[in-house]
């Protein structure tokens, strides 16, 4: 068994070393100069020449795709935070400016170059018409360092033909510089990345793309012989010409995830910011949180942040609460001097990690927070206003003061903002007729805003469903979404890529809006979201062994109640709304107000993807919906539901049922078996059941 996996091991390490070979492009008049020169040439007779061809334009097709994707990345944060300070800054290039004001890691964020005034043009010329057939690797750098240096420099593209040879000439020699050199090679590269950005295409493998591969192989393969402190270095290099899919990248975070507690302070920031900006999470992020509350005493707010970011940007929530409580109050004894960015990032990772049981917590944040309501931006405004609403921390006094103020962001705000502040507007249930919705749906009438609707056709549809619970149907806008072109050009008619946004506001607007005659849902793209919202009845013999979800215990305790009270025939559960997937429990009286076998009654009984309005006949019969409201529609420590919730009940009221809502905090505030039944006779004598009632037979 050794013997095979050392075998295998020699096999990939020649085909990578022969791909460093061929990447390289070597040819009889270039002398490497490296001590394993004649090693690779053997490996090239021996590999055949198709299967290696392909090895390397796959890597090539990689690499462009990665650094397409990094530039892209981050020209839209440059382009999108213009609201977080004056002059604009993306959290990420805040982030880095925090980590250039620690002194401590000057020794692992090496200084920018400066441009070199002495250079001039005939040294340029020069440079680029040299034969570098017998010139050495030292000489061929200095060339290349001069070029970078040069002051017009601004004016030209690393990607222009007459670099092309310098570059491959200077990737054949990556492997026989040291590690300093190394580096050079990087800060040289910053000064042109920065200066314009690049488009890449991946079925064109310029020198620039094989330069890049070519340091970040050579990178890796020198992994076991760099410190911590090395790791680090290399890292915010390649942070700098914004390669952030390198192989070594990924092997640093897995080296110092490992050796995380023998990290100082000021380094295990920089290695957040690393996780940041790559997306990297380390396999084991709960190692990174313990030592977190080690280090916290020794990071501002600002820092902080930065490290929040790490985790947010890795979706890692913060488990520990004594941690997260740590954090805060950082924050609030700081709140005067933090900047909007590092407040953004508290809220996004509160939004993640808070429970719903340190409300407190949550209130002495806000509290300190409400001075700066009218000072701070309006993204800013809108990750506050998402946390509270996302977590049911019901303070309307302050949300009203946020909303207030975020009006006049309105109309600079981006889509995904504009498509957050109406999720909390919802959840606050702010009514239909307040300003700030007309103003928003405006914003998604402008022309102005046709590029980059385009561009997040998601956020208009969430923002288009949220606008529906708030029963608000800007029919063009929903008449343009649901149209076959549209859905065909960024959608390509496929049912994966439609979200639930599609199928609730396409039933709402049948609901609430019943004269509207645009456009629907494809029968396709219908009845594939239907079948995937769909909820079977709940199992009322359930596998003791087989965990449950608390939503889907909350229905089979109050099932099983009702049975004992009523009988098994006197309701039953179903779907009544297809964009809701809960199960609902219905009833049904006659004129008399006694209960009634429904079922009979209800011919659409346990049918997918359909409207079910309360049946309609001659006998006058009643139709009740107990409708359950788990935790997550209900403010915490409060009896008040969010208006997502009451846009179900409405709904329903319009489809011809009475709906009895029981919440899910009221329910388990009842401990007895026997109190639980009496509240839900209560429950229903309340919605005038007759209470001598006895099941009939229809």
């Amino acid at each position: 068994m050794f013997v095979r996996k050392l075998r295998v091991l020699l096999n990939v390490h020649e085909r990578l070393l022969y791909s460093r070979l061929y990447s390289a492009g070597l040819v009889s008049k270039v002398n490497l100069n490296h001590p394993y020169n004649n090693y690779l040439k053997s490996i090239h007779k021996n590999l055949p020449h198709n299967n290696s061809q392909f090895i390397i334009s796959r890597n090539l097709s990689n690499l462009s795709e990665t650094l397409q994707r990094d530039n892209e990345e981050d020209n839209n944060n440059d382009s999108k935070n213009d609201d977080y300070d004056k002059p604009s800054f993306s959290e990420n290039l805040f982030a880095y400016s925090v980590l250039l004001n620690n002194k401590k890691l000057e020794s692992t964020i090496m200084p920018r170059l400066i441009p070199d005034e002495d250079i001039t043009d005939c040294m340029i010329d020069k440079i680029l018409n040299k034969n570098y057939e017998d010139t050495c690797s030292k000489e061929i750098l200095d060339d290349f360092k001069t070029l970078s240096l040069y002051p017009k420099r601004e004016n030209l593209l690393i990607t222009d033909k007459k670099f092309e040879k310098i570059l491959l000439i200077l990737k054949t020699y990556v492997q026989s510089y040291t590690n300093e050199e190394m580096k050079d090679i990087f800060r040289c590269l910053e000064l042109w990345q920065t200066t314009h950005r690049i488009k890449f295409d991946k079925n064109n493998p310029i020198p620039y793309f094989q330069l890049l591969m070519e340091l970040d192989n050579d990178c890796f393969l020198r992994l076991n012989d760099f410190k911590n402190e090395d790791y680090l270095t290399l890292c915010d290099l390649f942070w700098r010409i914004r390669y952030l899919k390198a192989a070594f990248i990924k092997k640093a975070v897995k080296k110092l995830g490992r050796q995380v507690k023998q990290l100082k302070p000021e380094h295990y920031l920089q290695y957040l910011f690393i996780i940041n900006v790559s997306r990297r999470a380390f396999k084991n992020m709960y190692e990174l949180e313990y030592a977190l509350e080690l280090f916290i005493p020794a990071y501002s707010a600002e820092e902080l942040g930065v490290i929040c970011m790490g985790f947010f940007k890795t979706e890692t929530r913060l488990y520990n609460p004594s941690l997260r409580i740590k954090i805060i109050r950082k924050f609030i004894e700081e709140i005067d001097s933090v900047r909007d960015i590092a407040i953004c990032t508290l809220f996004k990772i509160v939004r993640l990690s808070l429970g719903v049981d340190e409300d407190n917590t949550m209130k002495d944040l806000l509290n300190a927070f409400r001075p700066k309501i009218q000072n701070v931006s309006g993204i800013c405004l809108v990750h506050i206003a998402h946390a509270v609403s996302a977590l049911h921390f019901y303070d309307k006094r302050f949300m009203d003061e946020i909303v207030e103020r975020f009006q006049e962001f309105v109309p600079t705000s981006r889509a995904k903002d504009l498509e957050r502040i109406l999720f909390s507007l919802v959840t606050y249930k702010y009514p239909k007729e307040h300003p700030i919705f007309e103003q928003i749906v405006n914003e998604f009438r402008n022309p102005q805003r046709a590029k980059e609707l385009a561009n997040h056709p998601v956020c208009l549809g969430a923002s288009l469903m949220f606008l529906s619970q708030a029963e608000i149907y800007p029919l063009d806008l929903i008449s343009k979404v649901l149209d076959h072109e549209y859905l065909t050009k960024y959608y390509k008619m496929n049912p994966y890529k439609i979200g639930r946004e599609y199928l609730t506001f396409s039933t709402g607007v049948q609901i609430e809006v019943p004269e509207y005659d645009g456009p629907l849902l494809p029968e396709k793209v219908a009845r594939y979201l239907n079948k995937k919202y769909s909820t079977d009845p709940p199992d009322l013999d359930p596998d003791m062994n087989v965990r449950i979800s608390q939503a889907s215990r909350f229905l089979l305790e109050v099932v099983n109640h009702l049975r004992d009270i009523l009988g098994a025939s006197s309701f039953f559960t179903d779907q009544l709304l297809p964009h809701y997937s809960k199960q609902d429990i219905i009833f049904c009286l006659d004129k008399n107000k006694n209960f009634v076998s429904p079922k009979p009654h209800f011919p659409q009984a346990g049918q997918i993807g359909v409207i079910k309005y309360a049946p309609t006949d001659p006998d006058e019969h009643t139709w009740l919906v107990l409708l359950l409201a788990p935790r997550n529609t209900i403010f915490n420590k409060y009896s008040i539901t969010t208006g997502l919730f009451d846009a179900k009940m409405r709904q329903l009221k319009k489809i011809g049922y009475q709906p009895i809502p029981l919440l899910a905090t009221k329910w388990m505030s009842i401990v007895s078996v026997e109190d639980r039944k009496n509240y839900l006779r209560s429950l229903l004598f309340a919605n005038h059941v007759n209470n001598t009632t006895s099941i009939k037979s229809s």
